[in-house]
Protein backbone atom coordinates (compact mmCIF):
# COMPACT_ATOMS: atom_id res chain seq x y z
CA UNK A 1 0.00 0.00 0.00
CA UNK A 2 1.65 3.54 -1.04
CA UNK A 3 1.84 5.74 1.84
CA UNK A 4 1.06 9.39 2.13
CA UNK A 5 3.48 11.06 0.55
CA UNK A 6 3.63 8.78 -2.53
CA UNK A 7 0.21 9.39 -3.11
CA UNK A 8 0.11 13.30 -2.52
CA UNK A 9 2.98 12.71 -5.53
CA UNK A 10 1.01 10.76 -7.87
CA UNK A 11 -2.25 13.12 -7.37
CA UNK A 12 0.41 16.29 -8.36
CA UNK A 13 0.91 14.57 -10.94
CA UNK A 14 -2.20 13.91 -12.12
CA UNK A 15 -3.40 17.42 -11.60
CA UNK A 16 -0.37 18.62 -13.86
CA UNK A 17 -1.07 16.21 -16.94
CA UNK A 18 -4.83 15.10 -16.58
CA UNK A 19 -3.87 12.34 -19.54
CA UNK A 20 -2.26 10.28 -17.11
CA UNK A 21 -3.80 6.84 -15.44
CA UNK A 22 -3.24 5.07 -12.63
CA UNK A 23 -4.78 1.87 -13.97
CA UNK A 24 -5.25 -0.56 -16.82
CA UNK A 25 -1.85 -0.46 -18.27
CA UNK A 26 -1.29 -3.46 -19.56
CA UNK A 27 -4.83 -3.60 -21.13
CA UNK A 28 -4.24 -0.13 -22.34
CA UNK A 29 -0.76 -1.58 -24.18
CA UNK A 30 -2.67 -5.44 -25.43
CA UNK A 31 -4.63 -3.03 -27.60
CA UNK A 32 -2.33 -0.97 -29.59
CA UNK A 33 0.12 -4.29 -30.31
CA UNK A 34 0.00 -6.37 -32.88
CA UNK A 35 -1.32 -10.10 -31.96
CA UNK A 36 2.18 -11.35 -32.40
CA UNK A 37 3.18 -9.33 -29.73
CA UNK A 38 0.26 -10.72 -27.67
CA UNK A 39 1.48 -14.19 -28.45
CA UNK A 40 4.93 -13.41 -26.98
CA UNK A 41 5.13 -15.18 -23.98
CA UNK A 42 7.94 -12.60 -22.69
CA UNK A 43 6.14 -9.70 -23.74
CA UNK A 44 3.10 -10.75 -22.20
CA UNK A 45 5.16 -11.42 -18.51
CA UNK A 46 6.62 -7.84 -19.31
CA UNK A 47 4.02 -5.80 -19.60
CA UNK A 48 2.48 -7.48 -16.16
CA UNK A 49 4.51 -4.28 -14.69
CA UNK A 50 2.52 -1.84 -12.45
CA UNK A 51 3.83 2.19 -13.50
CA UNK A 52 2.47 4.36 -10.61
CA UNK A 53 0.84 6.09 -14.40
CA UNK A 54 1.26 6.03 -17.30
CA UNK A 55 -0.26 8.07 -20.59
CA UNK A 56 -0.60 7.03 -24.67
CA UNK A 57 -0.52 9.65 -27.08
CA UNK A 58 -0.33 9.45 -30.69
CA UNK A 59 2.85 9.90 -32.34
CA UNK A 60 5.49 7.27 -33.44
CA UNK A 61 7.48 6.74 -36.30
CA UNK A 62 4.34 6.67 -38.20
CA UNK A 63 0.86 7.73 -37.29
CA UNK A 64 -0.69 4.85 -36.61
CA UNK A 65 1.65 4.61 -34.03
CA UNK A 66 1.73 5.50 -30.27
CA UNK A 67 4.02 6.75 -27.48
CA UNK A 68 3.53 5.33 -23.90
CA UNK A 69 5.31 6.64 -21.28
CA UNK A 70 5.33 4.79 -17.93
CA UNK A 71 5.37 7.31 -14.73
CA UNK A 72 7.17 6.15 -11.48
CA UNK A 73 7.65 7.67 -8.27
CA UNK A 74 11.02 6.86 -7.04
CA UNK A 75 9.35 6.84 -3.30
CA UNK A 76 10.76 4.48 -0.82
CA UNK A 77 11.10 1.19 -4.02
CA UNK A 78 13.14 2.28 -6.27
CA UNK A 79 12.89 1.09 -9.46
CA UNK A 80 14.50 -2.74 -9.40
CA UNK A 81 16.76 -4.11 -11.87
CA UNK A 82 13.90 -6.83 -12.45
CA UNK A 83 11.60 -4.30 -13.66
CA UNK A 84 14.00 -2.45 -16.01
CA UNK A 85 15.01 -5.26 -17.02
CA UNK A 86 10.73 -6.20 -18.05
CA UNK A 87 10.66 -2.26 -18.80
CA UNK A 88 13.61 -2.66 -21.56
CA UNK A 89 11.85 -5.86 -23.22
CA UNK A 90 8.71 -3.59 -23.66
CA UNK A 91 10.87 -1.18 -25.52
CA UNK A 92 12.55 -3.25 -27.55
CA UNK A 93 9.16 -5.14 -28.98
CA UNK A 94 7.44 -2.08 -28.84
CA UNK A 95 10.12 -0.17 -31.09
CA UNK A 96 9.62 -3.60 -33.02
CA UNK A 97 6.44 -1.99 -33.63
CA UNK A 98 7.32 1.82 -34.10
CA UNK A 99 6.12 2.59 -30.96
CA UNK A 100 8.28 4.66 -28.37
CA UNK A 101 8.35 3.87 -24.77
CA UNK A 102 9.32 6.28 -22.33
CA UNK A 103 10.01 5.98 -18.76
CA UNK A 104 9.65 9.41 -16.41
CA UNK A 105 10.70 9.27 -12.80
CA UNK A 106 9.61 11.73 -10.16
CA UNK A 107 10.38 12.34 -6.97
CA UNK A 108 8.67 11.73 -3.95
CA UNK A 109 7.19 14.94 -3.84
CA UNK A 110 6.17 14.57 -7.37
CA UNK A 111 8.70 16.85 -8.91
CA UNK A 112 10.13 15.36 -12.88
CA UNK A 113 13.89 14.16 -12.09
CA UNK A 114 14.08 12.26 -15.56
CA UNK A 115 13.26 11.38 -18.73
CA UNK A 116 15.21 7.80 -18.79
CA UNK A 117 17.04 6.88 -21.59
CA UNK A 118 15.95 3.31 -21.48
CA UNK A 119 18.43 2.84 -24.69
CA UNK A 120 20.84 2.94 -22.65
CA UNK A 121 20.16 0.56 -20.31
CA UNK A 122 19.25 -2.04 -23.06
CA UNK A 123 22.75 -1.47 -24.38
CA UNK A 124 24.09 -2.28 -21.47
CA UNK A 125 21.81 -4.75 -20.78
CA UNK A 126 23.16 -6.88 -24.07
CA UNK A 127 26.71 -5.87 -23.95
CA UNK A 128 26.51 -7.94 -20.55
Amino acid sequence: MAGLIHETAIEKILREDASIKTKGYSKSVKEIVSSELLDDDIFMESIRIVPDGYKIEDGGHYKECKTITIIEVEDSSKISNRKMEKIINIWTDLDYESHILKLHTYDRYGNFISDVGIYEYYYKQIRS
